[in-house]
């Protein structure tokens, strides 16, 4: 049997990993290596389908690959020069002045401020869309896929605990410089553990706190040799518990208004999804989901709610990184 297809899973985590530690991937190099990486993967897989003359994509086939296909025409539809009363109407101050010329030029306009940094992003998109592929299609078999993700979210899990707890100790023995070596050039700008901007970080690890949770509440933490001691003490799920509450006051800490909403409604609709399916007991859930609400009114008693309640109340002012 092809060794290829067991490569895909760690090159693919491999990736996650060094664009989290790279500064969370924004700089040329780092986005490069990236993109290049993907590409790399993405070779690997098709070569790998090829020899088992397969070149179907399942995951594509569902309502999932609806979703994704529909976001990437949404970001092609912004570099496509459009009529510009068409673009008038979502951005009216687009509009060509009569009179000052240019009229010619200005009748077909795109979306995009700049097409160019559109189709940046459309590749970054289409790296991250190569490393989903090579994850969810590296293996056929049911039993192999599930086995796969517990250790993709086991390893993920971990990363994220270090990460954060990196992060929360960067935070209050902070001195401008990224891993202490690196100065930020820029004053407006919020890091958090080695992610430039804050609200990446917190991005990342709303990623991975569901993905912890459904190995947590899930049966296959407990599959295996491995048995509870005889007082029902389990120190596997204990320190699964340890770090899903470390990534989530490292989320709160960073004071990212995307990213906690992002993590309450992934909570939400983890809870539903989990309910819906049976994937595990609804007092399981509410139970896990009370600990996480109790953890963070603790956290945030104790650290002082100012910065949140400054960070959520309208000043009308808007920063020149931010869209208006």
């Amino acid at each position: 049997m092809s060794l290829l297809p067991g490569l895909l899973e760690p090159l693919a985590l491999a990736l996650v990993l060094f664009g989290a530690v790279a500064f969370g991937g924004v700089e040329g190099w780092s986005s490069a290596a990236l993109e290049v990486g993907a590409a790399v993967l993405f070779a690997l897989l098709l070569w790998s389908k090829a020899r088992s003359a397969s070149l179907r994509f399942p995951s594509l086939l569902s309502p999932l690959g609806a979703c994704l296909g529909l976001f990437f025409l949404l970001v092609l539809l912004q570099m496509i020069p459009l009529p510009s009363a068409l673009v008038g109407f979502f951005e009216p101050d687009r509009l060509p002045v009569p009179g000052e010329g240019g009229g010619e030029d200005l009748r077909w306009l795109p979306l995009s401020l700049s097409v160019k940094a559109s189709l940046a992003e459309l590749l970054r998109l289409l790296a991250c869309l190569a490393v989903f592929l090579a994850v969810a299609e590296a293996e056929t078999d049911e039993a192999a896929s599930l086995a796969a993700f517990t250790r993709t979210v086991l390893v993920l899990t971990a990363f994220g605990f270090l990460l954060s707890l990196f992060g929360i100790i960067q935070k209050f023995s902070w001195s401008g410089k990224l891993y202490w070596i690196r100065q930020v050039s820029d004053p407006r700008a919020h890091p958090f553990g080695p992610f430039v901007n804050r609200n990446h970080f917190a991005g990342f690890v709303a990623l991975v706190i569901p993905l912890s949770l459904s190995l947590l509440l899930s049966d296959r933490l407990h599959k295996g040799p491995r048995r509870r001691s005889p007082s029902g003490f389990d120190p596997v799920q204990a320190l699964l518990v340890f770090a899903i509450l470390i990534m989530t006051l490292a989320l709160f800490l960073t004071v990212s208004r995307g990213g906690i909403l992002s993590l309450l409604l992934a909570l939400g609709l983890f809870a539903y999804l989990a309910r819906r399916f049976r994937l595990a007991r609804t007092r399981a859930i509410a139970q896990a989901l009370l600990v996480l609400l109790i953890f963070f009114l603790t956290a945030f008693t104790y650290f002082g709610w100012d910065q949140l309640l400054e960070r959520l109340h309208p000043t009308g002012k808007a920063t020149p990184h931010r869209l208006r």
